[in-house]
């Protein structure tokens, strides 16, 4: 976390960011699952849907 990171140093904070990089990581991996998902349910190419 570059902010925290920074944040971190340049206030001297203390703050441990662990559990948030932990946190950030979990969120990561469940939005490229689902990602995935799509693409396995609307594969590129597949244009049915109408914009106005």
């Amino acid at each position: 976390m570059p902010l925290v990171d920074t944040a971190n140093a340049t206030y001297d904070l203390g703050v441990d960011a662990t559990h948030l990089e932990a946190f950030a990581e979990e969120i990561r991996r469940r939005y490229e699952d689902l990602a995935e998902r799509i693409e396995e349910r609307e594969p590129e190419g597949s244009d049915d849907r109408t914009y106005l």
